[in-house]
């Protein structure tokens, strides 16, 4: 609830959490998979994310440690490692990835992606006065570990989705090898 002293009062409610947020972030975007969901805890830390792909080229990330948003930091990378391994071992396993392809990349996955990642944790420790950027090396380690399965087991329930976004990653690498062979031309 809020209150300004010279506008009326308002309520702002949410039922479902960062899915909320999420659609919130991609109304009037084209969807391309539904929303995977996870959340998990260990040891007084908790992992929430959400996540949805579009058909846009650039990727949103709301990402949060107590409540206190960032720009970046150690959860972020845990998250991008399980999810970036999570892909690769799915799109292996489907024979979607051959033998002499190479596993994607971070970059490879980025394009289209929303994301809202919530840490809670004791003691978080962030770089500069700004709390920006977690630090936390623990950050990493519990992110990465609580994401692995989750994303696993969504992809494995979700196969539509799962192809769409190995078929959304393929394109990105694709045009980045591409705008990487024409800027050597160039030279």
């Amino acid at each position: 609830s809020f209150k300004d002293n010279d506008k009326p009062s308002e309520i702002i409610e949410s039922q479902n959490g960062l899915l909320d947020y999420l659609d919130t972030l991609t109304k009037n975007k084209n969807k391309l998979t539904t929303p995977l969901y996870a959340e998990s805890s260990e040891n007084r830390m908790r992992v929430r994310v959400a996540l949805q792909y579009t058909d846009q080229y650039n990727d949103t990330y709301r990402i949060f440690t107590n409540s206190i948003p960032n720009t970046g930091g150690t959860h972020l990378t845990g998250f991008r490692t399980a999810f970036t391994q999570a892909i690769n071992v799915y799109a292996r396993t489907k024979g979607l990835l051959k033998e002499k392809d190479e596993n994607f990349s971070g970059e490879d996955l980025k394009e289209g992606l929303t994301l809202v990642l919530s840490l809670t944790m004791p003691d978080p420790v962030f770089s500069g006065q700004t709390k920006g950027v977690l630090t936390s090396a623990e950050g990493r380690t519990v992110v990465q570990r609580l994401c692995s399965q989750s994303i696993a087991d969504w992809l494995s329930a979700h196969e539509k989705d799962a192809k769409a976004i190995i078929g959304k990653a393929v394109l990105a690498r694709t045009a980045r090898e591409k705008a990487r062979k024409a800027k050597e031309v160039d030279l």
